[in-house]
C-alpha cells in the first residue's frame, strides 16, 4: 500500500450512526480491545463492522472500514496498545512512524467514540 492509501483510511472509515457516545483513552500505554458484541466480515470485497447478540438491537449504523482499517481492527480483537498497533503497521504498510501514529489515534478517537472497544 502506498502512503496517500494509507494516510487517507482514517478518512474513509465509515461511521453513520445515529447515536454516539464519547469515552476517554489515553491512547499510550492503555491495552484497548474491540467489544465482544462487533465482528468484522468481508461482504463483496469490503469490510464491514456488523453488531451481534445484544449490540444487534441496540446499534443502528454501519460501519464500512478500508484495508487498513481492517489491518487495525483485528489487531485490536485480541487487543492491543498503542505502540503495539504502529509498531505492527510499520511492518505491514509503507509509512513513517508520525503519519501511522497519527493515522492511528484518529482512527481509535473514532472507535472510542462509537463506544467499540474497551
Amino acid at each position: 500500500m502506498t502512503l496517500s492509501k494509507l494516510t487517507v483510511f482514517c478518512r474513509n472509515v465509515y461511521l453513520i450512526l445515529a447515536k454516539t457516545v464519547v469515552i476517554g483513552y489515553n491512547f499510550v500505554g492503555d491495552l484497548m480491545k474491540i467489544k465482544d458484541d462487533f465482528v468484522l466480515k468481508k461482504i463483496a470485497g469490503s469490510y464491514v463492522v456488523v453488531p451481534v447478540r445484544s449490540r444487534a438491537v441496540d446499534f443502528s449504523g454501519i460501519i464500512k472500514l478500508t484495508e487498513s482499517g481492517a489491518f487495525l481492527w483485528k489487531q485490536l480483537e485480541d487487543g492491543a496498545d498503542r505502540e503495539e498497533l504502529i509498531a505492527k503497521m510499520l511492518e505491514e504498510y509503507e509509512v513513517d512512524e508520525a503519519t501511522a501514529a497519527a493515522d492511528i489515534d484518529r482512527f481509535i478517537l473514532k472507535l472510542s467514540e462509537a463506544d467499540l472497544i474497551e
